[in-house]
């Protein structure tokens, strides 16, 4: 029996068989974790191959009389996560170098729950009603069986049936990740009643430590928001912000949703709503989302939290293809950041298409900063521009030096460069 290699030609890369089944017409397929390095708004080029057969060996079963329990732990070199074996709820969130916990078992954070909203405010499709009552999705849930091992993921699913619906979920951890990522499948089937209540699908996260507040990033920045039972939007995160400074924090992150909760020292994310106008029936049907509870450091700047919600959003695409001669290196990268405080907003072609590569950039932190990017290829001029992408003349403080590129962001500014290359 072959093995599969895979390199990138500096050397073997670990790799992990996350499923493997016979998909449509019959045919065999593994999706496949592969632990490797790729350059900022790059790519890298792996090799799959196979390797020498591996030597027979006859397996020695153990005694099946033998009943091993084990915990519903997801743990790596950063973090542990202790999950309720009766209910999947998280009990403890735990960074393994400072010992800090964020999760008090008495408020068990990681629960879908379903919602009654009081619908009396009208324009259900647009306001989020008063919480009438809230049920936890916590009883009846049937567990898979986990992958809580070695390998690059550790992994475990579970369901649960709830009013008319279902509810499917695997939760995973990866090497080197302080996130708890939860991909879920739900086919809701819950409907309003007019003149009683809308119900909504929600996942809250309550937190062990007191907030100061709760911090959301909005198009081109954050913003900090007091305690308020109510929902605000939000572009794709929310932070609990400790009380206590130099602590760690949890961050919720989703893909699609964007409604977001920070009251009662808890995040919660509205997933699913049954609003009965105009669309009497609108949301009755199967749902695919992802979302995910990180783990922050204490002293993570904005940067980095975008950066963070960023690389959940925007997962790496594969292309395949056959072994051919080329002129491009196996690995190289467009462009990167190499110093300062502006997060990347937008990386486009010219609408005039001419050739020009827009950067534009927000900085996060409240400070004026030198944003530096390095390309690929030499830039031959830069120059600010402005939203129609016309060139803003008079406006200096761009240099061009080599491969790189560097120019003044005020705080909490906006600046869009044109590169020439």
């Amino acid at each position: 029996m072959s093995r599969l290699k895979i390199s990138d030609g500096a050397g073997d890369l670990p790799y992990q068989v996350v499923e493997a089944k016979k998909g449509y017409w019959g045919h065999d397929y593994a999706k496949l974790l592969v632990f490797a390095t790729v350059p900022a708004c790059g790519y890298a080029t792996l090799t799959l191959g196979e390797s020498e057969p591996e030597k027979l060996f006859t397996a020695i079963p153990g005694d099946p009389r033998v009943d091993r329990f084990e915990d519903l732990v997801l743990e790596n070199e950063l973090v542990r996560a202790v999950f309720d074996n009766e209910n999947a709820a998280l009990l403890s969130f735990t960074d393994k170098k400072t010992g800090r916990d964020l999760i008090d078992p008495s408020r068990p954070a990681a629960l879908f729950r379903v919602i009654e909203e009081d619908d009396s405010c009208g324009m259900t499709s647009w306001r989020v009603g008063r919480y009438m009552k809230i049920t936890n999705i916590d009883t009846n849930v049937k567990m898979k069986k986990p992958a809580l091992g070695g390998g690059l993921r550790k992994q475990f699913s579970y369901s649960a049936g709830f009013g008319a619906s279902r509810l499917d979920v695997t939760v995973s951890l990866d090497r080197g990740s302080r996130r708890l990522a939860f991909e879920v499948e739900c086919d809701w089937q819950e409907r309003p009643v007019k003149g009683k209540f809308v119900p909504q699908l929600n996942f809250t996260a309550p937190v062990a430590y007191s907030c100061s507040g709760y911090r959301y990033d909005i198009a081109y920045g954050t913003l900090f928001r007091n305690d308020l039972d109510s929902d605000v939007p939000a572009v794709s995160w929310g932070l609990a912000v400790p009380q206590e400074n130099g602590a760690d924090a949890l961050m919720l992150i989703s893909k699609t949703k964007y409604g977001f909760r920070g009251t009662g020292d808890s995040l919660s994310l509205a997933l699913i709503r049954s609003s009965y106008d105009p669309d009497p029936y609108p949301e009755n049907i199967m749902h695919r989302f992802g979302l995910a509870l990180e783990l922050v450091p204490a002293g993570t700047a904005n940067l980095a939290l975008a950066e963070n919600a960023y690389d959940y959003n925007h997962p790496l695409t594969c292309v395949a293809g056959t072994r051919h001669a080329g002129s491009l290196p196996a690995a190289a990268s467009l462009m990167r950041r190499v110093e300062g405080s502006a997060a990347p907003a937008a990386v486009k072609l010219k609408e005039s298409g001419d050739g020009g590569l827009i950067v534009r950039v927000y900085e996060t932190d409240g400070k004026d900063t030198e944003a530096v990017f390095e390309f690929f290829k030499k830039p031959v001029s830069a120059s600010f521009v402005d939203i129609n992408e016309n060139t803003l003349e008079g406006k200096a403080g761009i240099r061009v030096a080599g491969h790189r590129v560097t120019f003044p962001v005020p705080a909490y500014g906006v600046a869009s460069v044109c590169v020439e290359i």
